[in-house]
């Protein structure tokens, strides 16, 4: 034991990294199915181990591995979380290669250390530690391959450049993008040893390695031949050709490089620099700047900064080139790279000036991610998009189910999962039932397609706008969160400003441009309503506040004149849905937990619908 204790030793601060990263992003885990990037991909790692399914292309065989692990063994969390723990998982250990990399490098703890702090807060990885995704065990392949091959140049020791090869391969398991730094991998190589890089023993180790990540896609091979119907985005039993343009993207290849010239100088690049802005503030970007050409006159890092650079122009030069929607993850690796600049600059000499640096621009970054509204939550993709109807479906008192259209892809992953977990046995779509019963709820009108028209008869069978809600919701031990966000007054009905009377507001009206808080709680009101600016009223301001001690509260709401903004946070987590018109937020105060989050935009004076369908008699 001693011994053991003796080697970590040297690793203290490393382990420290992990332990303290683990907590943060176990913490702010997103909550049960979806994610905050991308809800239907999230959705869809998180129940793909139960239908032996397959995803988009290219098949991501290592992370599919992984799920099946983890679902097993995460035997303490609900199931989505077991999944999403892999990315909290290697979100944290690619903090600690983060910080190798950059001590490596500099040979500065406190820059390290500093750096590290700045690329754990930042928003987009922060999202993607705690959502069931690919993107961290990505980077810490590619931080395991930086700190691997720089360990190559440095110590000439045949065993990292070999170490480094094989870590290479196994990436492309997980994410073929990784291919994009081949040729900074192939500089440092030639440029530390060429003799080792060409030797005949290491050449067949390396085939070795590359065969060996092949070999991962069998798993692909063998599902895409055997997996269950219900989900698979492969042709099933696809032959050879079929099989090889799924697992090399053909899907997306028209996506990839179809920018002229002027799109990329002028669009492009303005998203990248949007992005980058979001993750380090001009700041960041300004020290990474200063961070290379300090290790370019100082250090005469020459090498270094060639392997860096050719590896952040390979990715950049896909990424900027690649139409997708969620590119705010694809350009993470570009983040990590000046991420490693930027402690450069924090490691250039022990003066208080990179440690104030470093100290403002980790509080800056922790700012911008907690302003993105959805690091601390805990509303989820179900008390989002699902609760809102199936609230309305629980008054029909009925046992027929509730039909959400198969084609919102969002909608479709949940169904999906909702069936394979049975977590709410009365919902159902076309693409998880095949057939339709003869009589069924549809939530939204927009799902009532010419084909349900034509076999069934449909007619509207409950509608609701903000008072209605309001007023079914007024119950014992229920408080009720009310924000106004953007012209969340307008087309208000006027029989809310009555129910709000009987309640003892003093309010009659609320102009458009008017900000508006609330909470209604067993008779009472508490409310602020604010005409010049925002309005806020927080459990630690509220002179009587009428809710039970144990429950802090704060609701903010801001007109459009004033940021258009809505947050209603309660025990520490923001709940409110922040979309305009009126946010609803309801609480029961006994069991502590939110039973209802809805929001209607009043601008368009949207009620939310239920139909019901019923099969037309072939009389």
């Amino acid at each position: 034991m001693i011994k053991v204790v003796n080697r970590l030793k040297p690793y203290t601060l490393q382990i420290g990294i992990f332990l303290f990263f683990l907590t943060v992003y176990s913490l702010t885990m997103y909550p049960g199915a979806g994610g905050r990037i991308n809800w239907g991909d999230s959705i869809k790692w998180q129940y793909l181990h139960l239908a032996n399914g397959l995803p988009h292309s290219t098949g991501y065989p290592q992370f599919l591995m992984l799920t099946e692990l983890f679902s097993r063994i995460i035997f303490f969390l609900d199931m989505p979380e077991r999944i999403t723990l892999i990315a909290v998982l290697f979100g944290a250990l690619a903090m600690v290669m983060f910080y190798s990399v950059v001590h490596l490098l500099t040979n500065s703890r406190i820059g390290s250390t500093l750096a590290t702090l700045c690329m754990g807060f930042t928003y987009t990885f922060w999202t993607q530690a705690t959502e069931a995704e690919v993107y961290t065990l990505n980077i810490f392949y590619l931080l395991t391959v930086f700190y691997l091959f720089l360990k190559f140049y440095y110590t000439k020791s045949n065993k990292y450049y070999l170490l480094g090869c094989a870590v290479f391969a196994l990436s492309f398991g997980n994410h073929l993008t990784m291919v994009t730094i081949l040729p900074a991998l192939v500089f440092i190589s030639l440029k530390a040893d060429y003799r080792k890089v060409i030797a005949t023993r290491n050449l067949l180790f390396v085939a070795l390695f590359i065969l060996a990540g092949i070999s991962q896609y069998i798993l692909v091979y063998y599902r895409a031949h055997t997996s269950n119907p219900l989900y698979i985005e492969s042709s099933f039993k696809p032959n050879f050709s079929e099989f090889f343009g799924y697992i090399t993207g053909s899907g997306f290849h028209s996506q990839m490089f179809p920018f002229t010239l002027p799109v990329i100088l002028y669009e492009r690049f303005n998203i990248l620099f949007q992005l980058l802005n979001l993750n380090f503030t001009i700041l960041g970007l300004s020290l990474a700047a200063a961070g290379f050409f300090y290790y370019l006159y100082q250090k005469k890092g020459y090498v270094e900064l060639i392997f860096l650079g050719a590896a952040l122009v390979g990715q950049l030069v896909f990424n900027i080139n690649y139409d997708v929607p969620d590119l705010i993850v694809f350009f993470l690796p570009i983040y990590f790279i000046l991420g490693i600049f930027i402690g450069m600059i924090f490691a250039s000499r022990q003066t208080l000036v990179p440690l104030v640096l470093g100290i403002t621009l980790t509080l800056g970054i922790i700012y911008i991610s907690f302003k993105k509204k959805d690091i601390l939550t805990a509303n989820t993709f179900v008390t989002l998009y699902i609760r809102p109807y199936t609230s309305m479906h629980e008054l029909q008192k009925t046992s027929y189910p509730l039909y959400f259209h198969s084609s919102n892809y969002y909608i479709s992953m949940y169904m999906k999962y909702d069936q394979l977990t049975n977590f709410n046995s009365s919902l159902f779509s076309l693409t998880t039932t095949g057939v339709l019963p003869d009589t069924f709820y549809i939530a939204r009108e927009s799902e009532i397609t010419p084909d349900l028209q034509e076999q069934h008869n449909i007619r509207l069978a409950y509608t609701e706008n903000a008072y209605q809600f309001l007023n079914r919701n007024i119950k014992t031990n229920h408080a009720v969160f009310i924000s106004f966000m953007g012209a969340g007054a307008a087309n208000m009905p006027a029989e809310f400003y009555t129910i709000l009377k009987q309640h003892g507001s003093r309010i009659d009206h609320i102009p458009v441009t008017g900000s508006y808080s609330a909470i209604l709680y067993n008779g009472k009101i508490v409310e602020y309503l604010n005409e010049t600016g925002p309005s806020e009223i927080s459990s630690k301001d509220t002179k009587y506040n009428p809710l039970p001690d144990h429950i802090r509260f704060s609701i903010n709401s801001a007109a459009p004149a004033f940021g258009s903004v809505s947050i209603i946070n309660i025990n520490g987590y923001d709940y409110s849905p922040k979309r305009r018109g009126i946010n609803f937020v309801v609480y029961d105060t006994v069991n502590n937990q939110v039973t209802d989050i809805i929001e209607f935009d009043t601008v368009e004076g949207e009620e939310k619908k239920l139909f019901q369908a019923t099969r037309k008699s072939n009389s």
